[in-house]
């Protein structure tokens, strides 16, 4: 269960913790133990790596532990090698990323829910218009 942090608690944290902010979607990060966040970034197009002060940019922290039992300078070294490397939204997003860096599988359960949902939106429409053309006209006369 993720935690709520302020920026100056996140300076406490270990390097490999994972970070988010925002909600809908979440952004996350995993801090490098040196005030700084590296993260695959869709605003800046890349994996970067930032203050913890700019990553946060103003919303609330999540502290969320560490994703897997791999040893922490693994999981910096890896994040460090990834720097510059660009944003996909489809298989190289934030949450790819710090999955990556832990030695998980790259997936983003955050991209599999809005592509669900997008799915499902689009049957009720495409049902709803097929219905449409499929019953009589109703004419109301208002007298």
């Amino acid at each position: 269960m993720p935690v709520p942090i302020n920026v100056f608690e996140a300076t406490l944290f270990p390097a490999g913790e994972i970070l988010s902010v925002g909600t809908s979607p979440e952004h996350f990060g995993i801090l490098t133990g040196q005030q700084t966040v590296i993260s695959a970034s869709k605003v800046h197009g890349r994996i970067i790596e930032e203050p913890i002060w700019q990553f946060a940019a103003g919303q609330q922290i999540f502290a969320h532990g560490v994703w897997s039992n791999q040893p922490p300078q693994q999981t910096m070294a890896i994040a460090r090698s990834q720097l510059g490397q660009p944003y996909r939204l489809f298989n190289n997003n934030c949450e790819h990323f710090v999955r990556y860096c832990h030695g998980l599988e790259r997936k983003s359960p955050q991209l599999a829910a809005a592509i669900g949902l997008g799915i499902a939106v689009a049957a009720v429409c495409i049902y709803a218009s097929s219905a449409a053309k499929n019953s009589p006209a109703v004419a109301i006369r208002w007298i």
